[in-house]
């Protein structure tokens, strides 16, 4: 028996019949935005551009959890977007979701979102430019506010952020916010937060400097917490390298056995 549970945002009744036929049409549409982990792709009804979110990989496991124990990852974004809205953090507009169950199974997932036409920051930041002073300030104060106001990206990364040219500097639009988590600001948790992004030397001592000038705190104790986190980040990260390979080599030698 096929289920389906869905959340239309009182604005945009008009889109009702296109989120009821997402299921039927999201396969065979054709402007994919990206392919990787999930499926979004770009659609126009009417004058309206949208963006369709499809949660793929669903392990078995999950699809039990999501069904009895938690929201699925098209409602957890579809709430955490309301909510950064209401502390003022944009993010693109959420129009609803949408999931399919198969008896007691989650099935299928959709998250759709209003378009937006941002950049990506990582170009913005790493770019030689006139003003690049400016956009690195703009993008540490925006920074800082996310984490005085209580919200942490788990993957604050470069691709998650947007930015777009307003008439006082810059500002930015955060985007894939499934890891998005809100808690009590700390000066160690902001920059664990932090300890993702990849910038040129200059740009991130900058960028520390500038937050630490925000948060009126010593700016050599937030650059020390800033680099802990970062070799935390690479130990681990060639750690789980490490496991794979053996685990792949114990693998080549079952099959050799």
């Amino acid at each position: 028996m096929v289920r389906i549970e869905k959340k239309l945002h009182a604005s945009f009744g008009f889109l009702k019949s296109f989120l009821d036929s997402i299921p039927q049409i999201f396969e065979d549409h054709t402007l994919i935005i990206k392919n990787q982990r999930n499926v979004v792709k770009l659609f126009k009804v009417g004058d309206v551009m949208l963006v369709v979110k499809y949660y793929k990989r669903l392990t078995l496991i999950n699809r039990v959890m999501y069904a009895l124990f938690r929201k699925s990852k098209a409602q957890q974004a579809y709430e955490k977007a309301l909510k950064l809205e209401e502390l003022g953090v944009i993010t693109p507009m959420p129009i609803g979701y949408l999931d399919v169950y198969s008896g007691i199974l989650l099935k299928h997932s959709y998250f759709v979102s209003l378009y937006v036409r941002c950049k990506s920051v990582k170009d913005f930041l790493k770019v030689p430019s006139t003003d690049k002073a400016r956009r690195i300030k703009d993008f540490a104060r925006f920074s800082y506010n996310l984490h005085k106001k209580g919200i942490f990206h788990d993957d604050y990364t470069l691709k998650n952020v947007l930015y777009y040219e307003t008439p006082e500097g810059y500002d930015f639009c955060l985007i894939d916010i499934n890891r998005l988590q809100f808690g009590k600001f700390s000066r160690a948790r902001a920059m664990h937060n932090l300890r993702r992004l990849d910038l040129p030397l200059d740009v991130i001592v900058f960028l520390l400097m500038e937050y630490a000038h925000l948060d009126k705190s010593d700016v050599f104790k937030t650059t020390g917490r800033f680099l802990f986190y970062k070799r935390c980040r690479k130990l681990l990260s060639s750690m789980k390298c490490q496991g794979r390979r053996l685990i792949g080599i114990k693998a080549k030698k079952a099959q050799h056995a």
